[in-house]
């Protein structure tokens, strides 16, 4: 834990005022996380599957990328690798664009939908939020060309 709050900026006390061990930590970024596929799923059933409907997906979950988001995902590297964590939002989403007969596919569209994540992992650690966030944006956009 001291680790992780230095790689925050953080005081291992308020560190742990928050989150009492690594395992709490881990959850509170799996229920946002949830929270936020779970959303978007929602948003892209309602909207039916029609042209371009992947790409204005993949670009919402880019575009409503917050501090919050990269707070978690910086906040995960410094945990290190998680345990298998709870993707089945994720895979839900995945579902409703990819063949679901093709690996190929469905870890494409997976791609797709972790541009933000990516570009956040690849930042260096004094990009800011719009940087990360115009990166993404970028990725998805240049994936969905047609």
């Amino acid at each position: 834990m001291r680790d992780i709050a230095a790689d925050l900026g953080l005081t291992t006390a308020a560190l742990y005022y928050h989150f009492p061990a690594k395992d709490a930590i881990l959850a509170a970024l799996s229920r946002t996380h949830r929270d936020e596929i779970e959303a978007l799923v929602a948003w892209a059933r309602a909207e039916r599957n029609r042209p371009g409907l992947l790409r204005e997906t993949a670009l919402r979950r880019v575009e409503t990328a917050g501090q919050e988001r990269l707070d978690a995902v910086r906040l995960a590297r410094a945990v290190g690798p998680a345990a298998d964590g709870d993707d089945a939002g994720l895979t839900t989403l995945v579902d409703l664009f990819a063949d679901p007969d093709d690996p190929l596919d469905r870890l494409q569209i997976r791609l797709l939908f972790e541009a933000f994540t990516g570009a956040a992992l690849a930042a260096a650690p004094d990009d800011d939020l719009a940087t990360i966030v115009a990166a993404a944006r970028w990725t998805v956009l240049a994936w969905t060309a047609e």
